[in-house]
């Protein structure tokens, strides 16, 4: 389980990059604010409103453009992600609300069809089994949710994702630096 440890350590390192991206430039964190709220509070123009919303996600695409460090990161983390299904290895995807709940997705891309018709491939989201969860959460404590997890099931080869909107989600960065 060494080795599967320090294949985990090497996703989160590449996808800090793009935490440190949205937390450091101002612009982008902008686009992300639905500038809504008036609209909103008089039901009036609703079609603004989605319009607006549109509009910075496109400029918050284009703004991903110009980023070449994160461009290089995010295909750093598809070869790795390549090579380790190549290899017979699987993906643990795991983090906390709407993030358990991208982790969910994916896993399920990944097994499921995702773009194109492909052989399943293994990937499992480590914060769908509430029993798991909650049971080492009240016995070891909740920053374990994720490490006990990944200990149990990481393979040498395995790769894991963490997906953490802040970054600094305590359960999230001990299994990853576990």
């Amino acid at each position: 389980a060494r080795s599967a440890a320090t294949a985990v350590s090497l996703i989160p390192a590449s996808i800090a990059s793009l935490f440190v991206l949205f937390r450091s430039e101002p612009q982008i964190g902008a686009l992300f604010e639905l500038e809504c709220e008036e609209e909103m509070k008089g039901l009036s123009d609703f079609e603004e409103c989605v319009s607006r919303s549109i509009r910075a996600s496109i400029a918050t695409n284009e703004l991903l453009l110009k980023q070449t460090e994160v461009l290089s990161a995010i295909a750093d983390v598809s070869r790795l992600l390549v090579d380790a299904f190549r290899r017979g290895n699987k993906v643990l995807l795991f983090g906390n609300g709407g993030s358990a709940a991208d982790a969910q997705h994916i896993a399920a891309e990944f097994v499921g069809r995702l773009a194109f018709s492909r052989p399943p491939l293994p990937a499992l989201a480590l914060n769908v089994n509430s029993s798991t969860v909650t049971a080492i959460g009240n016995d070891c404590g909740f920053d374990q949710v994720f490490a006990q997890p990944i200990a149990a099931m990481a393979c040498p080869g395995d790769m894991a994702i963490a997906i953490s909107t802040s970054g600094r989600s305590p359960n999230v960065v001990h299994a990853i630096s576990a």
